[in-house]
């Protein structure tokens, strides 16, 4: 059986010009961002460096790296051995918490942030960075930075 093709799409002349320029103009934003494959390394760098600190800090070793900046280290050193309350008094709630993955399906009732694991609280909104403090019995084992994906 014959497949149709889709009719062409007719633009009048004198749109033409802005089309163009549309596109021209695209093509030198995409080529100032770099190639996509430039993009997605760059990206990926920055991902298999988060989780190879990850991978340390379940291990027990130490990630404080040299490329931290100084305010998070000065915040990493603050905020561990400090208390829930302690937290919550300096940093306010958090704008998000994560729970351990739990073997009830579907969970009993919704949990409180105040018994997460972790919690999130905004960095750097225009660098898409977060801060994670982590907890282990209401006291702060760590404090760390998380970037988030590129657009």
């Amino acid at each position: 059986m014959p497949t149709r093709s889709k009719p062409a799409v007719r633009v009048a002349w004198s749109s033409r010009p802005l089309y163009w320029t549309a596109g021209f103009v695209h093509g030198l934003v995409r080529l100032a961002g770099g190639s996509a494959e430039s993009r997605r390394r760059r990206a990926l760098d920055r991902w298999s460096q988060q989780w190879r600190r990850w991978v340390r800090r379940l291990h027990g070793v130490d990630t404080q790296d040299a490329g931290d900046p100084p305010a998070l280290v000065a915040l990493r050193v603050n905020l561990v051995g400090c208390t829930r309350g302690q937290i919550v008094s300096a940093l306010g709630t958090p704008t998000a918490s994560s729970f351990p993955s739990s073997t009830e399906s579907p969970p009993i009732k919704p949990r409180h942030y105040w018994q997460a694991e972790t919690w999130y609280y905004a960095y750097n909104l225009e660098r898409r960075r977060i801060i994670a403090v982590s907890f282990s019995n209401d006291t702060v084992t760590w404090v760390d930075e998380v970037v988030g994906p590129e657009c």
